[in-house]
Order: C-alpha cells, then structure tokens, then sequence
C-alpha cells in the first residue's frame, strides 16, 4: 500500500506576472501496487546420498509479492535430449532416485505463481 500526498500549485496573481507557489496537501490517496515477478533460484545444491542417489535443494528466492506457489524441476542427462519433468511441488528440496552412474545430468528449475486475475 502507498500513501500519497499531492499539493497543487497556484496562482494567487490576477495580473499577467505569473507567481506559482505551493499549496495546501490534498487529502490522503491510497493506491496497492501489482506485484513483481520473484527473482531466479540461485544454482541449486546437490548432495549425493550414494552414485544413483542424489538430494537436489534450493535457497526460495525473492517473491517480489507474488509468492512462489510451485516449483518444477526438470532433468536430462544428456544436452542432445528434452528436459524430463521429475517434480512439482511447493518445497525447495528433492531427492532423485535414477541418476544413471557416470553420467552427466542438467537440471532446470521452474517457479510458478498463482494469478490473481
């Protein structure tokens, strides 16, 4: 919520010399602001429990006034591929269970917020 205050500028000359000053506040105005997009994740942490089992955790970013309401996260292990969706929830940790052994893995981490429209 923002409070503002406009004063008016007038003029208190009747000839043609125009003399602006300050006058008084007008009454108090209340306007609520859209919200903005939250911030990006940082690069999430991953915390292997053995070599096909790994915990992926993240910091919640910034909401900006529009709360995180989802987070999806999606998986590939190799660059050639599409990412596979591997969860969609509200919590900012997750453990994969089917990482292949020796591979390289890529994840990306989406956010969504709930419209209020």
């Amino acid at each position: 919520m923002i409070d503002v205050l406009l004063m008016m500028l007038t003029n208190d000359d009747d000839d043609d010399n125009v003399l602006l000053q300050w006058g008084p506040y007008s009454e108090a105005l209340q306007t609520l602001t859209s919200a903005g997009i939250p911030d990006a994740p940082a690069a999430p942490d991953i915390y292997f429990k053995s070599p096909t089992v790994a915990v992926i955790s993240w910091q919640e970013p910034a909401s900006n006034g529009a709360p995180v309401t989802e987070y999806h996260l999606e998986w590939t292990f190799r660059d050639d591929q599409d990412f596979m969706p591997v969860y969609c929830l509200c919590y900012v940790i997750f453990c994969i269970t089917f990482i292949l052994r020796l591979s390289h893995s890529c994840f990306h981490i989406g956010l969504y917020i709930k419209s209020e429209h």
